[in-house]
């Protein structure tokens, strides 16, 4: 899952996290894992969470303000640095997609970007933020290649003046193929944007009419080559995101849409499994009757296994369980960074962030948002107290996402946290997750299918373990 879809998943469920199930209530097979001949199917009964999230108490409201600002008055972390810019603006309504907020409307999106600047103008002004550069900058969404031309410009002007970014800072924006233009690609030079995310989705065009995609596979693929093409002697890269899983998508059209993704020029590539959220327009369609259903998780993790195969095949680099590069250049840096617990500033209506072991989330309605930054006040929704030994969790979480988990390094400053891994990591390998030799811990293709509900095991097993 994208970094923006990722994000308002963790939002829309974490305060619903706070007030549900205790860890001493989870059952073991959700922690251990099925007894099974084939956990590459049957490991899990189903997926636990979209993305793995360490509870931690939420701070008061009426004390969330000056915290915030307690932060931004400090020297800033020794730790890496992101920014996340959410976008709340969409051409139009995927079936797929649970986080849809807004339609574009012109004279709201002229609002919207000039209360974009004001917030980053008053984060820049900020110890925090003059304290050290930024190593990845990634602007999401819903669709951010919709917004105007001007406003575009206004607003990478805005990030390049007010957020200091490392000589090689990786600065992405996503965006659609439908919106996305000789300008747009123009502005973003000029931008400093070296990496532009598009979410493909699907290649074939019955899927892609399915799902509500304009744009017929053939010329999606068409134009992506000649964009890669014109680019491929720039720093910037194209990336596409393929959705396994989806109506209509059975094994065949997802390995001839991988196949077709490696016959490509395109420059790197993520393969996620398809959620199908609760509210999302897909779900409702499904359970009407009107779409197709989408394949069952048995079918996806076939599909997994099968991508794996042909991209280790390709001899692209494999920089993340989803993620593939054919070009060097590829770092898919602020996904590694974010998950592997660097400091993320959250700037947008929706957008997430994480400071010091401490999750932060904006306000999603845009009318709050505009309200609160003309008010001179960050928009918070909520702000968590800081996760006891969070360094430990989001070095799990950040090497987990690659395949595997090195404990020796972290055996002298986590020594009993390790001996509770280790106590987990005996049921994993018993069901087939996992292979272990000293310290090692390799996902087996079945643990790398499975490995975001590993990831919440893990979690869930030393916020448990701990505290007994």
């Amino acid at each position: 899952m994208r970094p923006s879809m990722m994000i308002q998943a963790k939002a829309d469920r974490y305060k619903a996290m706070q007030e549900g199930m205790s860890t001493k209530e989870i059952p073991l097979k959700w922690l251990y894992g099925n007894e099974t001949d084939d956990p590459l199917r049957f490991g899990f009964d189903s997926k636990r969470v979209v993305h793995p999230t360490i509870k931690s108490p939420l701070i008061d409201s009426k004390d969330i303000q000056a915290r915030w600002q307690q932060v931004m008055q400090t020297e800033g972390y020794s730790a890496s640095k992101v920014a996340y810019i959410h976008i709340p603006f969409c051409l139009s309504h995927c079936y797929y997609c649970g986080f849809f907020q807004n339609f574009i409307d012109r004279q709201l999106e002229d609002a919207f970007i000039d209360c974009l600047i004001d917030e980053l103008t008053q984060a820049g002004a900020s110890r925090f933020i003059e304290s050290g550069a930024f190593d990845a900058v990634y602007i999401g969404g819903c669709t951010p290649s919709a917004l105007k031309t001007a406003n575009l410009r206004r607003l990478l002007e805005a990030i390049n003046n007010y957020l200091p970014m490392a000589d090689n800072c990786e600065f992405t924006m996503e965006a659609s193929l439908q919106t996305f233009s000789e300008e747009t690609l123009k502005t973003c030079k000029e931008g400093r944007i070296n990496r532009i995310s598009f979410g493909v989705q699907s290649f074939d065009t019955s899927v892609r009419r399915l799902m509500g995609r304009a744009i017929e596979g053939k010329d999606a693929l068409a134009r992506l080559n000649s964009l890669a093409s014109k680019v491929k002697d720039s720093d910037l890269l194209v990336i596409i995101d393929l959705i396994y899983g989806l109506p209509l998508q059975d094994r065949g059209i997802w390995e001839r849409d991988v196949e077709t993704y490696i016959a490509s020029n395109i420059d790197s590539a993520d393969f996620y499994q398809l959620n199908v959220f609760s509210d999302s327009r897909l779900k409702d369609l499904n359970d009407s009757g009107v779409m197709p259903s989408p394949a069952t998780v048995g079918e996806q993790a076939l599909m997994f296994a099968r991508t794996v195969d042909l991209m280790d095949r390709s001899a692209q680099s494999r920089l993340s369980i989803t993620h593939w590069a054919r070009n060097p250049k590829e770092r898919n840096l602020y996904n590694s960074l974010s998950k592997g617990g660097a400091v993320i500033v959250p700037f947008g209506p929706g957008a997430g962030g994480r400071i010091g072991g401490s999750t932060i989330f904006l306000k999603k309605d845009i009318g709050e948002y505009i309200e609160d930054i003309k008010s001179g006040v960050k928009p918070l929704m909520f702000m968590t107290e800081s996760v006891g030994d969070f360094t430990l969790y989001y070095t799990a979480i950040g090497q987990l996402d690659k395949g595997f988990l090195d404990l020796k390094p972290l055996e002298g400053q986590y020594q009993q946290h390790c001996y509770f891994i280790y106590e987990l990591v005996k049921k994993w390998q018993e069901r087939g997750f996992v292979q272990h030799s000293e310290g090692m811990i390799s996902l087996t293709i079945a643990g790398q299918f499975w490995h975001v509900n590993l990831t919440q095991s893990l979690i869930d097993w030393l916020q448990t373990r701990i505290k007994e």
